[in-house]
């Protein structure tokens, strides 16, 4: 998985996207560590599903589909299991 996270894609459709909303929302705690000062490196895989990700969670902010916490009902905890995702149903 991660050499698939590594390949370079084309036509990028969010590639300036970096979110609204607080960062712990975005990213687990281990990627705070990794990402403090940047984002994934455009034009891979990760930065793809990195920015869907975040669109996700933004648009259950915006919308307020959140859950009994009144935290996103997808977060940074569903990161992991959304790009496995990704991973599974994308066309290389």
């Amino acid at each position: 998985m991660n050499e698939w996270l590594k390949d370079s894609v084309t036509d990028l459709p969010c590639n300036t996207y970096h979110g609204k909303y607080d960062m712990s929302q975005y990213y687990t705690a281990k990627e705070m560590i990794k990402y403090k000062n940047s984002s994934p490196k455009p034009g891979t895989r990760f930065h793809d599903s990195d920015c869907l990700f975040k669109q996700l969670v933004d648009h259950c902010i915006d919308q307020q589909i959140t859950n009994i916490d009144k935290s996103p009902i997808i977060n940074s905890s569903m990161k992991r299991q959304f790009l496995k995702y990704v991973y599974e149903t994308s066309v290389k």
